[in-house]
């Protein structure tokens, strides 16, 4: 005797658009490093740095990304990921705010690990 199960697997309304979106995002992000790094000795001399010093700031970068992976995915987790999505969308604002306005190389540094997440 076995028992049938009907399991109704009904995909979320919206999910289609908030994809589209979400990897819309994504791509901008990868666009503004491909852009960045071509403006490297521009962003040197604008800072009165070296060319080696500012490139450190791209793995600054990457470094930031690697640490925010720990955090954000237990919270997406724990809250839900529209939630985390809109939040990390603010903070977004307020890390190029604060990668626009940096005016010494340590600084950029520390923008630059901020704005990886």
């Amino acid at each position: 005797m076995t028992k049938e199960i009907n399991v109704n697997f009904e995909k979320p309304k919206g999910s289609t658009s908030f994809m589209i979106i979400l990897l819309l995002f994504i791509s901008v992000g990868m666009f503004a490093n491909y852009m960045y790094i071509p403006a490297l000795p521009l962003i040197a001399h604008d800072l009165l740095a070296s060319n080696g010093a500012v490139a450190t700031t791209v793995t600054a970068a990457l470094v930031g990304c690697g640490i925010s992976q720990i955090f954000y995915g237990p919270i997406s987790d724990s809250f839900g990921r529209k939630k985390n999505f809109i939040n990390r969308l603010n903070h977004s604002m307020c890390r190029n705010y604060s990668s626009y306005h940096c005016p010494f190389i340590k600084s950029t540094y520390t923008s630059k690990v901020y704005h990886g997440n």
